[in-house]
């Protein structure tokens, strides 16, 4: 039982994170067709520059920090944005998870052509190159082609300028630029708010645990008091890296296909020894009148 809920969470987990997604991943050869090939086999349609556009939450000009290996073929690429071209990113820094960028060094700079994903299980924005694109920028803002994914019409670009005119005139239409929370992740720190928002609130015991990344964890749990709302005695969570066997957590979650749940907030997921916290959880539950 416990190994086909964790084939069932995995194909849900990818779908939720898109870490490490098929496009990335395959080796993608051009033909005649207008068509491309993957390392599998399947025939994928290619797409042409107006619709990478369309379907990025962001495109944007950012300058190399550097990188780390992530999870089997996938990279984390850290970068420092400089220009928003579609959409707007605020932070200082963001993370992009993507296969092998050639080129990628501490200073260079490229033109992300990126989709956005809010997970409960990261702190930050996650970030993925949409249809394996990513132009370098050379020092004089010349385009280098290192990794043009699957694009049908092969626009070529001299510049920088070039291609940031292109994507604000294009005739695509309004762009996709809001970021996808496909996970229901709670953004407030507000215990109060996240206890009201919550589908549920539990204290857990994993029994079993495995590794999806080094972030994330899927955990088969005991379920040993419920606050808030009714779960199953045995329950499937995705959990944050630090959580360990037969140790107890307070846990604010909400559910997700397939019936396995997830917490619903990075702040949702507290040690029951943290006795400070635990506390704290305990007096907004009765504040706001929670049963179960």
């Amino acid at each position: 039982m416990y190994k086909k809920f964790t084939i069932l969470f995995l194909v849900i987990f990818m779908v939720i994170s898109v870490i490490g997604c098929s496009n990335q991943n395959k080796t993608i050869a051009h033909n005649t067709e207008s068509r491309i090939i993957t390392s599998e086999g399947e025939y994928v349609k290619e797409l042409n520059f107006n619709e990478v556009i369309y379907n990025c939450t962001n495109i944007v000009v950012a300058q190399a920090i550097d990188e780390e290996a992530f999870s089997g073929s996938t990279n984390v690429y850290r970068y420092r944005p400089i220009e928003n071209i579609v959409g707007s990113i605020n932070e200082n820094e963001i993370y992009v998870y993507d296969s092998n960028i050639q080129g990628f060094s501490e200073g260079e700079k490229f033109i992300l052509f990126l989709e956005g994903y809010e997970s409960s299980l990261y702190p930050h924005t996650i970030y993925t190159s949409y249809y394996d694109t990513v132009l370098h920028l050379n020092n004089d803002d010349t385009v280098d082609y290192l990794k043009y994914g699957g694009i049908s019409d092969n626009k070529k670009f001299k510049n920088k300028s070039e291609v940031v005119d292109f994507i604000r005139n294009s005739h695509s239409g309004i762009v996709k630029s809001t970021i996808n929370a496909k996970s229901k992740k709670l953004k407030s720190n507000d215990i109060n708010q996240l206890v009201l928002d919550s589908e549920y609130i539990a204290i857990i015991k994993p029994q079993k645990i495995e590794t999806i990344n080094p972030m994330v964890q899927i955990a088969q749990c005991k379920v040993t008091k419920n606050f808030k709302n009714i779960l199953p005695e045995d329950i499937l969570v995705t959990l944050p890296a630090e959580a360990e066997i037969d140790k107890e957590y307070v846990v604010l979650l909400n559910e997700v296909d397939g019936g396995s749940y997830t917490i619903s907030s990075i702040n949702s997921f507290i040690a029951k020894e943290d006795q400070k916290s635990f506390e704290k959880l305990l007096n907004a539950i009765k504040n706001n009148n929670i049963t179960e």
